[in-house]
């Protein structure tokens, strides 16, 4: 873990500072900004992304906010998140595909972790997969809080991921990024990261199955004539 998220993981969840972020949770966040640069030593911006994150997590992610100790990432990745709501769907779609107490799998984008949370629970051992460091150890920190223990964490962008893993897969899952760093949102598979279709020729060599998370934007018949093999369509 690097020095500054684990400083930040150790502050933010001290119980002053959970107090605080329970007391003020509806507070204008802006006004908190306005009037302190610090709160509990800890940068006021950093305790409003808490805040503005957990308001949230209320609808989105119910079982994470009423657990008091989690951490959340900036708010612009908790929006780029599962629901929880999809999330239970996938891992119980999953759960018609592949005998689940003995599978293991990959989750290629792990994000904050919300699916990979909830694929793990019914599998025997998953591998998470995020190269943005900080955002792994919060979702590290956070599926150790909430009883996880079959996930391997992999520091690693899904290409170097591939390239160096030796194992097979029951199933790889993966939540392509659809924003550029313009912040201008996009649909097609290949302008997406990583890029699925490029790296779908690797993926069938670690794996029978592949589940990937296209924007509700996509050209379906475009999507399914560049991805090999596609069996099935859910339109959620």
């Amino acid at each position: 873990m690097d020095k500054i998220t684990k400083e930040l993981i150790n502050a933010l969840s001290s119980g002053p500072v959970r107090q605080y972020l329970s007391d003020h949770e509806h507070d204008d966040i802006r006004q908190i900004i306005l009037k302190h640069k610090e709160i509990l030593g800890i940068p006021s911006t950093r305790l409003v992304d808490q805040i503005a994150s957990r308001k949230k997590a209320k609808d989105k992610l119910p079982m994470y906010y009423e657990n008091a100790a989690v951490i959340y990432p900036p708010v612009e990745n908790l929006e780029q998140s599962s629901s929880e709501r999809t999330a239970r769907f996938k891992a119980e779609l999953l759960g018609t595909m592949i005998p689940k107490e003995l599978a293991c799998g990959a989750d290629l984008t792990g994000g904050f972790g919300v699916d990979s949370y909830f694929f793990s629970k019914s599998i025997r051992r998953l591998d998470y997969v995020e190269a943005d460091s900080s955002l792994l150890e919060i979702a590290k920190y956070n599926h150790r809080l909430l009883g996880v223990d079959n996930i391997d964490y992999h520091p690693a962008t899904a290409e170097q991921f591939l390239a160096a893993t030796r194992g097979v897969f029951d199933f790889i899952y993966a939540d392509p990024s659809r924003r550029q760093s313009s912040g201008r949102k996009i649909s097609s598979l290949e302008d997406s990261q990583p890029d699925i279709i490029r790296l779908a020729p690797q993926i069938f060599q670690k794996t029978p199955l592949l589940i990937v998370k296209a924007s509700p934007l996509l050209d379906i018949q475009a999507g399914i004539s560049k991805i090999p093999f596609v069996k099935r369509v859910i339109i959620i």
